[in-house]
Formats: structure tokens, sequence, C-alpha cells
């Protein structure tokens, strides 16, 4: 329930943009949303994020939402701090390491399929 669409990386590369169903979460009060269930399987990723990732601008050209998804899935590393520490890094490298001024919040969420599980305990 945000107005930016979650991106979902399946385990073949293809990716999902998931759409909000409302206004963000929180700002109108007895808002209703839609519910909905999509696999996410072994090997899957997720990333959530505030608009100040892709509102990061170098001079006037903004990074926008098609870059922020395109780096989120080139990254294969199954460690979300990772890839978290990996797009931080691409957004200041763009920027070149200017002060943002909107709020920039990402969650990414890795499910290791079992083979990853493994090389994660080693």
């Amino acid at each position: 329930a945000g107005h930016n669409p979650a991106a979902l990386v399946k385990p073949d590369g293809s990716v999902q943009m998931i759409e909000a169903s409302g206004t963000p979460l929180g700002i109108l009060p007895g808002m209703e949303y839609k519910a909905e269930t999509l696999g996410f399987s072994g090997g899957s990723r997720l990333l959530l994020y505030t608009d100040g990732l892709t509102e990061v601008f170098c001079e006037e050209e903004e990074f926008g939402c098609e870059r922020l998804v395109e780096a989120f899935k080139e990254h294969e590393a199954p460690d979300a701090g990772v890839i978290l520490d990996s797009l931080w890094e691409r957004l200041s490298s763009y920027s070149h390491h200017c002060p943002q001024v909107d709020d920039m919040t990402a969650l990414a969420i890795c499910h290791l399929d079992p083979f990853q599980q493994e090389s994660s305990n080693a």
C-alpha cells in the first residue's frame, strides 16, 4: 500500500512490478486495499522502497524506477544487506555523492533456495 511499485525478481531473472491498490498506507483514514497472493519461490528477491531512491539526481536527470530495478536485478547475491549496500553506493555514485533532500528507505527480502541456504551456513 504505497505509491512506488515493489519489484519482485524471480529466479529466472524476470521482474514483476507490484502496483499499489490505493493511496500510500496511513495517509487517509479508512482506506480499503486489495490483497493479492504472489508466488515467492526460492531464489526470488523483493525490493520495497520510497521515492527518495528513484528521485536521486545527476544534474537534471533522475535515477528513476527503471535504473533502480535494473540495479536490484543485476545484483545476484542472496544477501539483502549486501544488495542494499550496493544500491546505496550506486545511488551515491550516480549523484556524485551529493546530499539527498528526500527520505531514502528500502527493504530487500531474499528467499534463499536450498543451495543458497547451504552456502550461507558454511
